[in-house]
């Protein structure tokens, strides 16, 4: 099951650094570039059941070696990866979200992707050699996140390598429903293009194909259409007329009061 986009509502770091939204929904970093770094990221989602939050760092050709991170050589460290979350509507009642385990695309030697759920802020993910391309994390919850109306997602990216400015430099956030999350899910090219554009101007075209891909992603209306078309139809529409005019006749106050 493919991962859903989060819609950012609100994002801040300190230090004066500066997270810019981008068509595609990823975060890009520029300004100052302290040490430590501290990114929070408030995010919103229709999206109930989730099982698991996916963390792209990608690269820019606006970072060092075209990142993902700002460091001068392309890394990043990211020490601790926290959520809290929330029913939409509703953000007094946040909580904090557990994380059961985390995976990545590539992790450095001593630097797994693991330690940026353990609790200590001296471990952390960082990516060298691998500069310049895009890594993928998927961060396991110990339990679903399941708002009937959907949640407010606040993540806080705590990033305190010291001395060497190794903050992320470009990300995207995004959720998956998947009961068994994997790395390898990814959207429809057609999906993409359409995230790219801002809501008010996608096309008629664009805007069904999110609709379709939302739809695709409920499993319940899935089986329902499944066994609507499943049905048998009858094979003359003019037997589900006279059916109806039957019904209508037997039901009416004349017929039930001479009868």
């Amino acid at each position: 099951m493919s991962p859903f986009p989060l819609e950012v509502a609100n994002a801040k770091a300190n230090g004066g650094t500066m997270l810019n939204k981008q068509p595609d929904g990823s975060l890009l970093a520029a300004g100052n570039n302290p040490t430590p770094g501290k990114y929070t990221v408030v995010a919103t989602t229709p999206v109930t059941g989730i099982t698991a939050i996916r963390l792209e760092a990608l690269p820019d050709p606006s970072l060092p070696a075209n990142g993902p991170g700002r460091a001068p050589n392309g890394n990043f460290v990211l020490n601790e990866f926290r959520l809290t979350a929330a029913p939409q509507g509703e953000p007094m009642k946040a909580t904090a979200a557990l994380f059961s385990k985390a995976v990545a695309s590539f992790s450095q030697e001593s630097y797994g992707v693991a330690l940026a759920i353990d609790g200590n802020a001296g471990t952390g993910w960082a990516v060298a050699p691998q500069f310049g391309k895009a890594h993928v994390a998927l961060f396991h919850l110990q339990e679903p996140l399941a708002f009937p109306d959907g949640a407010r997602l606040t993540f806080t990216l705590d990033q305190q390598f010291p001395g060497k400015d190794h903050n992320l430099g470009r990300f995207r956030l995004a959720v998956t429903t998947a009961p068994n999350p994997v790395l390898t899910d990814s959207l429809p090219p057609q999906v993409v293009q359409a995230l790219a554009v801002p809501p008010e101007k996608r096309s008629n075209e664009q805007q069904a194909a999110l609709l379709n891909y939302y739809r695709s992603q409920d499993g319940e209306l899935v089986r329902l259409s499944r066994a609507v078309a499943q049905s048998p139809r009858p094979g003359d529409q003019r037997l589900i007329g006279a059916q109806d005019l039957a019904w209508a006749l037997l039901n009416s106050p004349a017929f039930l009061f001479n009868h």
